[in-house]
């Protein structure tokens, strides 16, 4: 069995500082993503999780 995850980040210069500096979630930024990624789909906020849960998304989920 394999486990498998990635992460998609958008980040002023490189991702490495931005991380260390744990800023907040930017919901509003991330909602506008995922509308632009699924356009017309009804997106409804599951809550939050950790990469163990996130990588592997039930059907019709975005993590």
């Amino acid at each position: 069995m394999g486990f498998k995850a990635w992460t998609l980040l958008f980040a002023d210069g490189g991702p490495r500082p931005v991380l260390r500096a744990a800023p907040p979630f930017d919901r509003e930024a991330t909602r506008a993503l995922v509308e632009r990624l699924h356009p017309g789909r009804r997106i409804e906020e599951i809550g939050d999780g950790d990469l163990a849960a996130a990588s592997s998304p039930e059907g019709g989920e975005v993590a």
